[in-house]
């Protein structure tokens, strides 16, 4: 059973903080222990006509990449999260970290 309260959440982002609009791009970015409100949001985002995307990442997967990276690899990396971005009309960013130390 959906928690009422997810799903109200999920209808105030989109509906009032987002504005989503039919046809609108929404970035949902989650890190970490949030797959019910992902789930709500793109449901809400389905129900105004939008379209949404997710990102899903992981902290305990993102500290070991970001240990031994290059900045060459740093600067692919901004320009694959700047081309994403721009291509978008809204975004949310959730996280739900289970671990402070990562």
């Amino acid at each position: 059973m959906k928690d009422p309260r997810v799903q109200k959440l999920a209808e105030v982002i989109t509906g009032y903080s987002c504005s989503l609009k039919p046809g609108e791009k929404f970035l949902i970015e989650a890190n970490g222990s949030c797959d019910p409100l992902v789930e709500a949001l793109i449901e809400a985002a389905y129900r105004a006509g939008a379209v949404p995307f997710v990102w899903l990442k992981k902290d305990e997967l993102l500290r070991p990449l970001l240990m031994n990276c290059t900045e060459e690899q740093l600067s692919v990396m901004a320009e694959n999260d700047i081309a994403l971005m721009r291509q978008m009309d809204a975004y949310v960013g959730i996280r739900g970290g289970e671990n402070t130390a990562e």
